[in-house]
């Protein structure tokens, strides 16, 4: 099949992460379009689709990714909301033809288990990282949405073979010591989880983070701090 830049509509790249892919040096894709509004989101701008950012030329992603092919290990796709993406699938088909030596990680907020379902049969495909944004009774009152698939996503995950981490942005208000407890029960022990400092906003300190990485730990997860 031909692909053209109008298939693929992503909307911002970054040439290199240590971060982001453990274990691997890669570049990042940004897709437009979320259906969350978080308040702390540090890729604001993508979350309406961003009809104002032009879409990235497919040739130039690709012929860059291969360029850099001889020292990144993968590729991160992140939002946005990759799921929502109708073409993601057939955009992972493509990196696995053209350049199957790079690895594949997938960020999602776990909204649409459908659409994570669909991408898991990738081969290509080597971690994904699921955002935990608070407990997930809570995500009516401070998110506006149920919790029904966020709890499909988590199981879906837990059942996958391949890499995968929870991530807990450590915003105040959406992280106290009730929702990691919460947290904690519904991801179960041997779950890898890592609490991130929330930038430019009510962030727990690295005090406070400890604790609810030690809260976590006392439910047999496997809890560590990023960015503190």
């Amino acid at each position: 099949m031909t692909y053209t830049s109008d298939s693929f509509k992503f909307k911002g790249f970054q040439g290199t992460t240590l971060l982001d892919f453990p274990g691997r040096i890669a570049s990042i894709l940004f897709t437009g379009g979320c259906n969350l509004n978080c308040p702390y989101c540090h890729n604001r701008l993508l979350i309406d689709g961003s009809d104002d950012i032009p879409d990235l030329d497919l040739h130039e992603i690709l012929s860059t990714l291969n360029e850099r092919s001889c020292f990144i290990d993968g590729v991160v796709i992140t939002g946005g909301e990759p799921t929502l993406q109708p073409w993601m699938a057939d955009f992972m088909l493509l990196m696995l033809e053209r350049l199957p030596e790079l690895q594949i990680k997938l960020d999602t907020n776990g909204t649409n288990p459908d659409g994570l379902k669909s991408l898991l049969n990738s081969s290509n495909l080597a971690m994904v990282a699921m955002d935990i944004k608070t407990g997930l009774s809570m995500y009516p009152e401070n998110l506006g949405i149920e919790s029904e698939n966020l709890m499909e996503s988590v199981n879906i995950l837990k059942n996958w073979q391949g890499e995968k981490e929870f991530r807990i942005t450590c915003y105040r208000p959406f992280v106290t010591e009730q929702s990691i407890r919460e947290i904690a029960t519904t991801l179960g022990s041997g779950t890898r989880i890592l609490l991130q400092k929330c930038i430019g906003l009510e962030s727990l300190s690295l005090t406070e983070a400890e604790q609810m990485a030690e809260i976590l730990k006392s439910h047999g997860c496997d809890a560590d701090l990023r960015g503190f």
